[in-house]
């Protein structure tokens, strides 16, 4: 699966801060409907970092963020 800046939305090459949802991965959910698989779908690392936050258990590193991040 491709979570970049190649699924934002681009206008004349400039970047509007959103995902294209034509360009997000599909999957069947739990009712049984084909959705689009947003970056925040995964519990890769973005889970163990709200976990971290919840907990106040310390910081998470910064980094330049895309829309395709889904913040």
């Amino acid at each position: 699966m491709i979570f970049d800046e190649s699924i934002d939305v681009y206008v004349n090459g400039v970047s509007q801060n959103k995902i294209d949802r034509m360009r997000l991965p599909r999957y069947i959910d739990r009712p049984r409907h084909c959705s689009p698989f947003y970056p925040h779908n995964r519990s890769a690392p973005t889970l163990y970092i709200r976990v971290i936050k919840e907990e106040h258990a310390g910081r998470t590193a910064g980094q330049d963020k895309h829309p395709a991040y889904d913040l």
